[in-house]
């Protein structure tokens, strides 16, 4: 279903509603807040707070004039297959891009520079049987360093991860 707010809004615990819900569309255009394509952004857009559980699409290409991708963002979602994440995000909140491993996402593409600060929680999966955390393995970075930054910050090895170059395909 659609969720649609009043323009007057303000204010909104972001971390506690809708998730788990089937949400296939967020409306709203005010001064805190807007919505493009179903999406929940801050009201100047340099923040995407929450990607729909049912979005529309099977990949999503976040926009180069997002900077933070907030906590929560993409959580439990269960049609994407994809997200590309572009330069511009300089932040990777909490559980931003976790999903259960029967789920859909299952590739993200990081165009992040060597400085973006990635939550150590920001891409678990959960094993819906008995909530083992575990880390997604397709992740495609641009260096080599950010392949290094991201085995060091999930305790695993270089190996598990995917390198390409930016506009390649894996």
């Amino acid at each position: 279903f659609d969720v649609n707010f009043p323009s007057g809004i303000t204010q909104m615990n972001l971390y506690d509603n809708f998730i788990g819900s089937i949400i296939s569309s967020y409306n709203i255009d005010s001064e805190d807040y807007k919505s493009v394509d179903g999406v929940l952004y801050k009201g100047d857009l340099s923040v995407a707070y929450r990607l729909p559980t049912h979005y529309k699409s099977d990949a999503v290409i976040v926009p180069d004039h997002v900077t933070v991708l907030d906590d929560y963002f993409a959580y439990t979602n269960l049609t994407i297959k994809s997200i590309t994440i572009p330069e511009s995000v300089v932040r990777i909140g909490d559980y931003a891009l976790t999903s259960d491993p029967n789920d859909s996402l299952k590739d993200i593409y990081l165009n992040v520079s060597d400085t973006t600060e990635i939550s150590p929680s920001a891409m678990l999966t959960f094993a819906a049987s008995d909530y083992d955390a575990t880390y997604l393995k397709n992740v495609y970075v641009k260096t080599n360093f950010m392949a290094q930054k991201l085995a060091s910050l999930y305790a695993l090895s270089i190996d598990e991860f995917n390198i390409v170059k930016v506009g390649e395909s894996p």
